[in-house]
Parts: structure tokens; C-alpha cells; sequence
């Protein structure tokens, strides 16, 4: 409904005004519509683009910016599936398909892990060509997920090494 008619409708039943079309209190709606409508549109605009399942443009570039880098190359659909895994990881029981799903919330695509449970390590192996801000980054995002008593291990494919 338009802000005139939502207007017009509200006012319709109490028939106090002459509504009429063209007269002054007609008049007058029209011109607050004319006003109220586009911050309207700009209110659904900001409610769409608030919610990961709804986002479109800047709702997604924002989050992933907040997060990590924007993925521009990626569909929307897989953009919201890579920030709906790292929005849900923050709850995620600590199995090895919630390690997977975390890691590849961060953006990786190019990875293998080994885990050895007796000796307590983890050695992620990422062959992604990184950054160095985006390796601090990585590293940071996993020393949050991975459990305190486990040793983790990351080698990246330019042969440097982290562990901790």
C-alpha cells in the first residue's frame, strides 16, 4: 500500500475531513506522500539488506568486509552460504564436518587437513596463494575455533608455518 492510500485509509473513517479527490486535504496527502514515500522505499531497501537470507548488495559486501574480504566472484546464493556458515559456526559442536564447514565459512576453498588424535595435532595445509594480511587473519579465525588442547599446525602453499 502506498503512503497515500495507507494515509487516505486511516483518515477515511473518521469523517472529520472532506476526502474528496482534488481537494485541499487530498492535496495535501499527496504531497506528504510525495515526501514520505521514498524514505519508505529507502526503510525496505535497509530491511532487505539487514538480514543474510534477504541481502542482495551492500547487506552481503558489508558482513563479508566485517568478516574477512568481499567474494564478488561468488553467486549471492553462495556469498549468503559462506556468511550463514560462519554466523552458525559460533554454535557448532566441534565435530570434524563443523571444522570443514568453519574453514570453508572463512572463504577457503583450497585446503586438506590431517588430524592425529592420539598426539593431539591438527595440520591444516592451505594451497591458496594469501596475503599476509589475509594469512593473520586465517590464522586468527582458526586459533578461535579450534579446541584449547589440540595443537594446530597451518602450512600455507609459499612453505611458511604456523603453529600454536
Amino acid at each position: 500500500m502506498t503512503a497515500y492510500r495507507s494515509m487516505k485509509s486511516k483518515l477515511e473513517p473518521l469523517g472529520v475531513y472532506s476526502l474528496a479527490e482534488g481537494g485541499a486535504v487530498d492535496c495535501e496527502l499527496k504531497a506528504y506522500a510525495a515526501g514520505i514515500e521514498p524514505l519508505l522505499q529507502e526503510l525496505e531497501l535497509l530491511e532487505r539488506e539487514g538480514f543474510i537470507a534477504t541481502s542482495e548488495s551492500f547487506g552481503l559486501s558489508e558482513r563479508e568486509l566485517f568478516i574477512d574480504r568481499e567474494k564478488t566472484s561468488l553467486s549471492d546464493e553462495k556469498r549468503r552460504l559462506l556468511l550463514l556458515g560462519y554466523e552458525q559456526s559460533l554454535g557448532s559442536k566441534g565435530t570434524p564436518g563443523d571444522f570443514v564447514r568453519e574453514l570453508e565459512s572463512f572463504g577457503l576453498e583450497d585446503y586438506h587437513y590431517s588430524e592425529h588424535c592420539g598426539q593431539r595435532v591438527l595440520n591444516i595445509y592451505i594451497d591458496e596463494d594469501l596475503t599476509d594480511g589475509r594469512k593473520s587473519l586465517i590464522s586468527k579465525k582458526i586459533k578461535q575455533i579450534s579446541p584449547a588442547h589440540v595443537y594446530v599446525s597451518i602450512v600455507y602453499n609459499d612453505s611458511t608455518s604456523e603453529t600454536f
